[in-house]
């Protein structure tokens, strides 16, 4: 067997190994809806704005690499000190 056809074959088994995942991961529309109607009852979701005087603020949260588990982190750390005194 050639270089080429080598490499062809092995292409064509990747392609069919991502065929596989997709199918795994494909949701069917029933799924989809659930999750959705789960997440609209029950996940909480809030929105930050920082204006142009905030500059800083949003530096440093941009700096962070998982700004949701920073951002809770904060709050945990609040509610502690709250908490205690």
């Amino acid at each position: 067997m050639g270089p080429v056809r080598r490499l062809v074959r092995r292409r064509i088994r990747r392609s069919q190994a991502l065929e596989k995942q997709e199918k795994v991961l494909a949701l069917t529309d029933a799924q989809r809806r659930a999750q959705e109607a789960y997440r609209k009852r029950s996940v909480k979701q809030v929105a930050v704005r920082f204006y142009p005087a905030e500059e800083d603020l949003w530096a440093w949260l941009s700096a962070q690499e998982n700004k949701a588990g920073y951002v809770k982190d904060l709050i945990r750390a609040d509610m502690e000190v709250r908490r205690d005194a």
